[in-house]
């Protein structure tokens, strides 16, 4: 039984977004790739409330979305990444503020990484709130970085890849698709990662 035939038998509605999101792109991997992030991301943060009683075991890793040891391997693994991206782009002509940019957030990742390892009963919403911050900081620094005839280049491709999809699609539902497609291109061709949890 697919997802939305469950949710018709259990009496409830499936959110009309993700349907329509997951029917236009299930065909084109780089788009269903970011959509399925989409469906998920907000549910993986919100698990941090749930199934929280008072006869579950009290634990370290509690109220986290993913074993405790996962996440701070995936910090330590996206400031290594960012390090290195930043020690790129430090010899770049023309990239000192993405240079800045990148060394920036690796700085700030060290400190969340630091604080995930200190505390006690980590706060899993808070800590994506954080790295939703840098990935925007991160996102907005690349398309500052180029130039308006390669930035426009890359959204071509990101046009070419919705292409045959796009006549089926809402002007808004569109525009956000692409803009978050074309940002998922940038940050592959700066070899940026995707910070958030969700992405373990």
């Amino acid at each position: 039984m697919s997802k939305v035939e469950g949710a018709h038998a259990a009496g409830s509605e499936p959110e009309p977004a993700r349907i329509n999101y997951f029917n236009y792109f299930t065909e084109i991997e780089d788009v269903s790739e970011w959509l399925e992030s989409q469906r998920g991301a907000s549910v993986a943060v919100g698990t941090e409330a749930e199934g929280e009683g008072p006869g579950d075991a009290v634990d370290e890793g509690r109220g986290l979305p993913f074993p405790r040891a996962v996440i701070a391997a995936h910090l330590a693994e996206c400031r290594a990444t960012l390090e290195r991206a930043s020690a790129e782009k430090r010899e770049e002509r023309g990239a000192a503020e993405l240079f800045e940019a990148l060394a920036r957030a690796a700085s700030r990742l060290a400190e969340l990484e630091k604080d995930f390892a200190a505390s006690a009963r980590p706060n899993a919403e808070q800590l994506e709130n954080s790295l939703s911050d840098l990935e925007n900081l991160l996102d907005r620094a690349v398309r500052a970085s180029l130039s308006p005839e390669l930035l426009a280049d890359r959204r071509g491709l990101a046009e070419e890849q919705l292409s045959a999809y796009r006549k089926r699609m809402e002007r808004a539902t569109y525009e956000q698709t692409l803009d978050n497609l074309l940002a998922k291109l940038l940050r592959e061709e700066c070899r940026i990662p995707r910070l958030s949890l969700f992405y373990l």
